[in-house]
């Protein structure tokens, strides 16, 4: 899991909070990752000869000195398109029905 734009809570207010004491203006520290956190995202990466994405892993995070564990999806989540091609009814949302052709 990443930071971006419409993450929100204590994670984010953290990252706005340092990258404010860093010298990048990321808006209002209010805990919402908006347009203007990932501009000021972008020029801190940037800075760090990161890849500017706006986006906020873990390479950014230590950049940062912000110690965080970022969750990562569950095994479902993580390998659902796979799941889906392989039998569309994995999930058992659709009702099996008998179609008889004449």
């Amino acid at each position: 899991m990443h930071l971006r734009i419409g993450s929100k809570g204590d994670l984010v207010r953290k990252l706005q909070s340092t990258l404010e004491e860093s010298g990048f203006n990321p808006g209002n520290i209010d805990g919402n990752f908006g347009h203007e956190t990932r501009k000021a995202v972008v020029k801190f990466q940037g800075s760090k000869k990161l890849e500017e994405d706006g986006v906020v892993g873990p390479i950014s995070l230590e950049a940062l000195n912000i110690e965080a564990t970022l969750h990562t999806p569950e095994y479902e989540r993580k390998h659902f398109q796979a799941r889906l091609l392989k039998n569309p009814n994995y999930f058992g949302n659709y009702k099996t029905q008998l179609i008889i052709w004449r």
